[in-house]
């Protein structure tokens, strides 16, 4: 066979549609079926040679078209079948010159050979037909013959440089249902395939994300971005998730700080309810527990003495100690067991009236004046409310103090904390005669933060850090390094490597040298750094052989290498054999894909080194053998095209030996394939092969004929004739009705060569023996005086030939040309003076 189907029926449905109805090009189907063989009329006038030499113009010209084994990768091969005299006509091909590498359409080689008949194209070098070269040379003005509108089947085709075309192979006939090249089906996207399995390059591990959905459920997102940090390869679900929590907890960092500075204004309400909002949306953020704790202790103390509030004049409760101070409606100190009491009685205390304080109950009249007491009754009240209302005024001014100071030592703001910590201690001690439980406990507090090692160290000049006091000169320094690692770590564990190296680069810049960080940090982060630099080519690695990216994650791969030899030896065992067993699969997969390419771009010699390169690279990697086996087989398959395809640069270029050789190359590998394809197809192709061969041995032989009778070297010509009648009596085609016909003509031809070195040999002896023969029948003769013999050979008798003998007698005088006729017998093989009488 020669083509798929699907082809043939496609190359068939062109033809009818261009040709059904065309006015010089009738094309009818002659082999197969769907056909890959057919016979093209063309009605037009071209050039003929008749028998007796004579170069004519004729009509009708058919030309046979056989689609080949190797198409479109190789052209159809194409013979005339009537006598076409043309420079690149041959009796067994047409020479197509460079036409298929420009345009692959079946419908216009139909019409670009129409136009070589036509005269419109034509070889004047290195042609089939030689004589014919000359002769369109010579009468260049005839052509074209006639002006031919070819129709919509055709495109400007120009070929300067032709070269010849045989009938060919392709990749159908070797191997119908044999696909050395196509990837197995069915397979993952991220396994490397060689037509069979091949090991997985990269592919990443399942992951179960069910504990990850639930703590995105539960808000935790802080742990979540933990537990993903030490998955490797990441799933493209759980980097969706990590992308989510780090969007929420850049929300709530944003909300904290916005808390921070309201806290710090002062506006403790307002910040609760920011701190309040973190909570509800991240639940795992870290320290929120204890701002909210903070604040709203804050709030607590700065609730007691909010404007609005009736002053309570009942008598004051003990508190209980363990509790911060908190005041009544009225301002007063209120213990446990009086807000309890209240609280049982229900019942709205009202404020004293003056006769309350200054009137005994059983309402006895004061001997004194009524209008004396009512004055002395008004002094008194007027100094009383004022001396009240300014000592709690104090009291809520050392509160506020209180506040502010516990705000301020919060927020590392020691100077200030002393300050309002003492002005609230002097507030307290003018008023300790009122409110004494509340105040006494109030100076409690403010005496805890005077005292506390906070304080004293802050106001010495130094700063709790992560549990350790350090000087304040350096506080912000180590809380930008504090920052910028938690920076880093946040890239670090989203796999942002690039950044995250960068981050560490300035980090290690600030802090090596300097002692106040731990050399054990220093050295995490050494470490963290290289890991950055070796992710940074590896993980792009990874992601190229994903997408089958080879020459890419090859790349990435070998920069990785060179980064892996900083990593610490921990780290480097765990990525070495990754990474090697990687960079040796992609390569592999890289000269597979190279070879592939190069074989559909029909370079073979490119195909063959790539493949060959792929299975050196293979056998380092734990490859199945399935897999070299297909590796093997595309290479065969590529000497097989490669032969074919130096097999017809060899017959373009008339190297007939080599073309010879080429195609017997072919065969033999062609007859290797048998185990791998179905053997009638393999021997229908070996057949084609072998149809080709002895096609391109007789053209060299007609060809070396041609100058060798040319130079009247007839007994080598006689061997050429000889050789072609063996070349076709050993061929198995030998009874195709193509070779039997040369076989015949052949044949006749060396009859007729035959006879002629018959009669050379028989002239020869004329020539050779004229003077004797002369002497012979002439008495008064002499041999010296004869010379210039010229010897004819006349006529042929039933058993006779009869040659006319010709020579100059010259004795002194005039010269003497002297005639007669000599026969040789058939039978007797004898020679005799020949006379008519």
């Amino acid at each position: 066979m020669s083509a798929s189907p699907s082809q043939l029926d496609e190359i068939y449905r062109q033809i009818r549609e261009h040709f059904v109805s065309h006015p010089v090009i009738s094309v009818q189907p002659t082999k197969g079926d769907p056909p890959d063989q057919y016979e093209i009329t063309y009605t037009i006038t071209g050039m003929s040679k008749k028998n007796g030499g004579q170069i004519v113009e004729s009509i009708d010209h058919v030309v046979e078209l056989a689609i080949p084994f190797g198409f479109p990768h190789f052209p159809p091969s194409c013979k005339p079948k009537s006598d076409i005299f043309h420079p690149d006509f041959d009796p067994a091909a047409i020479c197509l010159g460079d036409f298929w590498e420009q345009t692959r359409a079946l419908p216009d080689l139909i019409v670009h050979i129409g136009k070589m008949i036509n005269g419109e194209i034509y070889s004047t070098t290195n042609a089939f037909n030689e004589e014919a070269a000359e002769w369109y040379l010579d009468n260049a003005v005839k052509f074209p013959l006639a002006h031919i509108s070819w129709g919509n089947g055709s495109r400007s085709s120009s070929a300067p440089h032709r070269r010849h075309e045989v009938d060919t192979l392709d990749d159908s006939d070797l191997a119908p249902e044999f696909d050395f090249l196509a990837l197995e089906e069915g397979k993952d996207d991220e396994d490397i395939t060689l037509n069979t399995s091949f090991p997985e390059v990269g592919i990443t591990p399942k992951i179960d994300l069910q504990p990850f959905t639930q703590l995105q459920r539960q808000k935790k997102y802080y742990t979540l971005l933990n537990t993903a940090a030490d998955i490797k390869t990441p799933s493209h679900e759980l980097t969706t998730l990590c992308e989510r929590a780090r969007e929420e907890i850049e929300r709530v960092e944003k909300l904290h700080r916005d808390g921070k500075k309201f806290e710090n204004k002062g506006e403790a309400q307002i910040a609760l309810e920011k701190y309040q909002q973190i909570t509800s949306t991240v639940a795992d953020f870290p320290t929120i527990d204890s701002d909210i704790h903070r604040v709203k202790q804050t709030l607590a103390l700065l609730d007691d003495i909010s404007p609005g509030k009736t002053l309570d004049f009942s008598a004051p409760q003990p508190a209980d100690k363990s509790s911060p101070p908190v005041k009544n409606g009225n301002g007063a100190a209120s213990g446990k067991k009086g807000a309890s009491k209240a609280a049982n009685k229900g019942a709205t205390v009202k404020p004293p009236t003056p006769h309350d304080l200054f009137l005994p109950k059983d309402h006895k009249k004061s001997r004194l004046p009524l209008f004396l007491l009512l004055g002395l009754m008004t002094l008194v009240i007027a100094a009383g409310g004022y001396l009240w209302y300014s000592f709690t005024n104090k009291l809520s001014s050392a509160e506020i103090a209180y506040a502010a100071c516990s705000t301020a030592i919060a927020n590392n703001q020691f100077k200030e904390a002393k300050n309002s910590c003492d002005k609230a201690l002097r507030l307290v001690g003018e008023v300790r005669f009122i409110h004494q439980d509340f105040a006494r406990q109030l100076e409690k507090f403010i005496q805890e933060i005077l005292t506390s090692e906070k304080l004293t160290k802050g106001l010495a000049g130094y700063i709790l850090l992560d549990g350790k006091y350090v000087p304040i000169n350096e506080t912000k320094a180590l809380l930008s390094i504090k920052q910028q690692l938690s920076e880093a770590e946040s890239l670090f564990k989203a796999s942002k490597w690039q950044p995250a190296l960068q981050q560490y680069d300035t980090l290690l810049a600030q802090i090596e040298g300097k002692g106040y960080v731990e050399p054990s940090i220093i050295e995490g982060l050494h470490r963290k750094r290289q890991i950055a630099k070796f992710r940074m080519f590896y993980d792009p690695a990874q992601m190229a052989i994903q997408k089958k990216e080879w020459e890419t994650a090859i790349e990435k791969l070998l920069q990785a290498q060179k980064v892996l030899v900083d990593l610490p030896e921990s780290d480097r065992e765990q990525y070495s054999v990754e990474l090697q067993n990687e960079l040796q699969k992609s390569q592999f997969a890289n000269l597979k894909e190279q070879g592939d390419l190069s074989f559909t771009g029909t370079d073979w010699l490119s195909a063959i080194e790539s493949y060959n390169l792929a299975l050196a690279s293979g056998r380092k990697t734990a490859l199945p053998p399935e897999s070299i086996d297909a590796i093997k087989n595309n290479i065969k398959r590529a000497e097989l095209y490669n032969s074919i395809n130096k097999g017809n640069k060899s017959f373009a270029a008339a190297s007939w030996d080599e073309a010879i050789k080429a195609y017997s190359t072919a065969r033999s590998l062609l007859i290797g394939t048998k185990a791998m394809a179905k053997e009638v197809d393999t021997d229908v192709n070996i057949q084609k092969l072998d149809r080709i061969i002895l096609q391109a041995k007789i053209i060299r032989d007609r060809q070396i004929l041609e100058t060798q009778l040319k130079d009247n070297a007839l007994a080598k010509a006689r061997r050429t004739y000889q050789q072609i009648l063996t070349n076709i009596a050993k061929s198995s085609l030998k009874g195709e009705e193509e070779f039997s016909n040369t076989s015949a003509e052949t044949s006749k031809a060396m009859q007729a060569l035959d006879k002629k070195i018959f009669l050379q040999s028989k002239e020869a002896y004329l020539q050779n023996n004229y003077q004797t023969l002369f002497v012979a029948n002439y008495p008064n003769a002499t041999a010296e005086n004869l010379s210039n013999p010229v010897i004819t050979f006349t006529k042929e008798t039933a058993f006779k030939l009869v040659f006319k003998m010709q020579c100059t007698e010259n004795d002194g005088g005039r010269p003497l040309n002297m005639v007669m006729f000599y026969s040789y017998d058939k039978n007797t093989g004898r020679w005799s003076f020949y006379s008519e009488k």
